[in-house]
């Protein structure tokens, strides 16, 4: 169940940051079939500067596996707030 959670909430994050929808949307699952189909061409941002890249671009933080990072430099600069909402 914990897979099927992290799966939805990081495609969530993904909508969000493809502009798709916005915090608190319903998302009706046409929508989630095409955006998965659609996905390959996507970039999303750093969640530190914002630098758009392809999903295999971007690092993932090691313990939540949500946060995405075009560096470890980012990923350092970001870790304070980070760290707040990693594993909550």
């Amino acid at each position: 169940m914990d897979t099927v959670r992290s799966w939805a909430a990081d495609l969530l994050r993904r909508f969000i940051a493809a502009g798709l929808v916005s915090p608190g949307d319903l998302v009706p699952g046409s929508v989630v079939h095409g955006f998965v189909h659609f996905e390959a061409g996507v970039q999303l941002p750093c969640d530190q500067c914002g630098a758009l890249k392809s999903p295999g671009e971007l690092k993932r933080c090691s313990r939540c596996k949500s946060a995405r990072y075009c560096s470890a430099q980012c990923q350092r600069a970001d870790w304070k707030e980070h760290r707040k909402t990693c594993l909550v």
